[in-house]
């Protein structure tokens, strides 16, 4: 969704809106506070949280910069 948004069909505040709902409700659902360092689960959901996190923080910058230009 966020990499390919319909905007003929949505608006742009509404698949912000909706990748931002998604990406919390994912990193709610990974346990990384609840596996063991040295499990294979943890390093896989501890790259996941890392990913989101990231993806989040440069959609929320692109938001920032495109609100600053006006």
């Amino acid at each position: 969704l966020q990499d390919y948004a319909p905007l003929s069909t949505m608006s742009q505040d509404d698949i912000e809106k909706e990748v931002i709902d998604c990406m919390t409700r994912a990193l709610k659902y990974l346990d990384v506070e609840l596996n063991t360092p040295s499990s294979d689960r943890y390093s896989n959901a501890k790259y996941r949280a890392a990913t989101i996190h990231h993806r989040l923080a440069s959609l929320l910058h692109n938001t920032f910069r495109s609100q600053a230009k006006y």
